[in-house]
């Protein structure tokens, strides 16, 4: 064949002899509520999927499950995801609790390791089929694919595996990675906020200064879907505090400030108080020594008064009556 005729009908037969194609579900879009999340949760079912000769596909077994170990390259090589879509991608999963991401060591290196949640997929799946979105033949036997299975069939470990994914063909125990464990009331507060669980461990894990300072953002946040979803993106993303935070934050300061210097200046008033309530009580001590003691300071004394009393009244004479009275309660008596 030749010309551009030729060249469309080579490609024709190509198109229709090539099996180099992703098949992904509608219903698995739909769960996920996204394209890319859509197309890494069907390339997630299909591993979880029994071969044709009904053994699993899936030989990590961590904490009484099996997992699908896979690096972040490995997405682009299977179904053209990018490592940081799938990163994206797999965090959107867990956040509908579809799956559960954990952090183990693999081949000498921290590797995310992925596993379905049997009730919550399958509970999305059927809302989904129920109301419209795929393919369902309704005479199909009821029967879960993602059954537990918890030893390797017949003790054999002779699948093939391509893509590079990282399901190991042996079935020794893979050691946990290092780190450290989340706070259990932090990730109990996370979850009663609307975050998943398995979300809610991980970032309490890893960020848990981060998920304290979200929360107290939470209460002034303005989000558009849900609290749990705004609080994983914040705690992911180490927002910034809502402009509404930092007015309730500046108001708080301004009204402890307005509370010192209300309790400053209630202690000034008390010890001024103090200092005149001083002065008289030296005042009359004074005076009783005086008078026990009698003789010319006595005297002196008292006729200091008699001339300051005279003095009152005359000032007191040129006053009006409540002027008057008032000048002469504040005199010496």
């Amino acid at each position: 064949m030749s010309g551009p005729a030729g060249g469309f009908e080579s490609f024709l037969m190509w198109e229709r002899s090539s099996r180099d194609t992703l098949e992904v579900k509608r219903c698995y879009i739909d769960m996920a509520g996204d394209l890319v999340a859509g197309i890494v949760l069907s390339q997630i079912v299909y591993w979880h999927l029994p071969s044709r000769d009904g053994r699993t596909r899936l030989r990590v077994k961590r904490d009484g499950h099996l997992w699908l170990a896979k690096g972040r390259a490995d997405w682009w090589d299977e179904c053209r995801v990018s490592p940081k879509q799938a990163d994206r991608a797999l965090c959107l999963l867990a956040e509908r609790g579809l799956i559960e991401v954990r952090l183990f060591r693999f081949a000498g290196a921290p590797t995310k390791h992925v596993r379905i949640v049997p009730e919550a997929f399958l509970r999305g799946w059927s809302d989904h089929l129920n109301a419209g979105s795929g393919d369902f033949d309704r005479r199909a036997k009821s029967i879960s694919p993602f059954k537990e299975d918890r030893s390797s069939p017949n003790g054999e470990n002779d699948l093939a595996l391509s893509g590079g994914t990282y399901n190991t063909e042996t079935t020794a125990e893979i050691t946990t990675a290092a780190g450290p464990a989340a706070d259990a009331a932090l990730v109990d507060e996370l979850v009663g906020h609307g975050v998943g669980r398995t979300v809610a461990r991980r970032l309490a894990r890893e960020k848990p200064e981060v998920c304290r300072r979200c929360l107290d953002y939470l209460p002034y946040a303005e989000y558009r879907t849900t609290p749990g979803a705004w609080l994983a993106h914040a705690i992911r993303d180490e927002y910034g505090p809502p402009t509404a935070y930092l007015g309730a934050r500046a108001a708080e300061r301004e009204q402890a400030r307005t509370a010192a210097a209300s309790s400053e200046r209630a202690r000034r008033e008390s010890a001024v108080r103090e200092r005149r309530e001083g002065a008289r009580e030296r005042v009359r001590e004074a005076y009783r020594r005086m008078e026990a003691e009698g003789g010319e300071t006595m005297a002196s004394f008292l006729a200091f008064l008699d001339r300051e009393r005279g003095a009152a009244v005359r000032v007191a004479a040129n006053l009006s009556d409540a002027r008057r009275q008032e000048y002469l309660r504040a005199c010496p008596k």
